[in-house]
């Protein structure tokens, strides 16, 4: 689903990102530029700079991934972002190491649950 970006989200995740960097560089008790803050969640600096101005449009979910790990999962809500489940990402990561037997056993599983909801 396409998810437009306002003005008001970009300035949202502008604000949480500063303040972020600035419990960061408390927690880290020495100054320490935003390229190093950049370096630290796994972005690129220059995108870093863009977020923090609302300049840019908002992170790709490879980049929104990266800050969520290092930053907490509340970035997902300032950008209006549906949380990840970490269950089915971890399925996900799995599922081609299961046998089919495995894969259809879970998958039947799964369509039960839902069926016996429904009852």
């Amino acid at each position: 689903m396409f998810k437009i970006i306002t003005m008001e989200t970009k300035e949202a995740f502008a604000k949480w990102l500063e303040r972020q960097y600035i419990e960061w560089l408390q927690e880290k008790g020495e100054i320490a530029s935003q390229k190093e803050f950049a370096e630290y969640i796994g972005i690129e600096p220059m995108n870093l700079s863009n977020y923090l101005n609302a300049k840019r449009k908002m992170p790709d979910p490879d980049s929104t991934l990266k800050i969520a790990e290092k930053l907490g999962p509340e970035a997902y809500d300032v950008l209006g972002l549906a949380r990840p489940d970490l269950q089915l990402k971890e399925l996900t990561s799995v599922w081609h190491k299961l046998d089919r037997e495995t894969q259809d056993k879970l998958l039947k599983i799964a369509l039960n649950e839902l069926q016996d909801e429904k009852d």
